[in-house]
């Protein structure tokens, strides 16, 4: 299997807890703190990939471009309104889709994955548009 069929696989598979948790909050369960958490995680995980690119590349704006969105998302857990922390949350999944799109044009990314990027995110807003509808 070849590692753009894998890397499709598996990112496609991380939306199924997204999938979950979102039902979930939206048909009354409990499970909004561990909704946030795992979007926490998974935002980190992707800024993750940009702080690796930056190492490899010895590139001082990759670096800290790929902790914006991750020390934001993190912040956010001080916010006790849980609405406008879903919708921060949502933001940031968008502006880490930005900074990602930015590092492809400094040519680290290929247009592949950029596209799986965008697929994904648009699939976690999608999920948190769900969970706010079923926080309300």
């Amino acid at each position: 299997m070849s590692y753009i069929k894998l890397a499709r696989i598996l990112t496609y598979l991380g939306l199924i807890p997204f999938l979950i948790f979102s039902l979930g909050i939206f048909f009354g369960y409990n499970v909004l703190f561990e909704f946030k958490v795992f979007a926490a995680l998974i935002l980190s995980f992707l800024g993750g990939i940009n702080w690796g690119i930056a190492m490899i590349n010895k590139n001082s704006e990759i670096l800290l471009k790929s902790i914006i969105s991750v020390g934001l998302c993190w912040l956010l857990f001080l916010i006790d309104d849980n609405t406008l922390f879903l919708t921060l949350l949502a933001s940031l999944y968008l502006l880490q889709i930005y900074l990602d799109n930015k590092i492809k044009n400094l040519g680290f990314y290929d247009k592949w994955f950029i596209n799986l990027r965008m697929q994904a995110t648009l699939g976690v807003i999608f999920f948190i548009i769900i969970a706010l509808v079923g926080n309300l």
